[in-house]
């Protein structure tokens, strides 16, 4: 995995796997099937999504995807030692964003 500085801040970093194809499409498919349910999904108020806790997804590309971020946070801060608290997933349809 190739862990990329994005800017000269030190808290942004950016990588890219190859093989995404073999999991994407059920992941997409998971993350619309969860944004139906409440416990998972934060609707925002200028549209689009936020689909939560993509460790707790129970698939097997949701286990791959978080496994990944767990070692490309390693990767990117030089620890042995990481455990995801907060992950999402987000949706946005036509006429829709999200905004931080």
């Amino acid at each position: 995995m190739d862990v990329v500085r994005v800017s000269d801040a030190p808290t942004i970093f950016h990588t890219q796997f190859s093989d995404m194809e073999k999991y994407h499409d059920k992941l997409k498919k998971r993350n619309f099937e969860l944004e139906k349910d409440e416990d998972f999904t934060h609707r925002m108020e200028i549209g689009g999504s936020k689909v939560g806790h993509i460790h707790e997804w129970g698939t097997a590309e949701a286990e791959l995807i978080n496994a990944r971020a767990t070692a490309f946070f390693c990767q990117a801060v030089g620890r042995e030692d990481a455990i995801i608290q907060l992950s999402w997933a987000s949706i946005s349809r036509k006429h829709e964003y999200l905004s931080f």
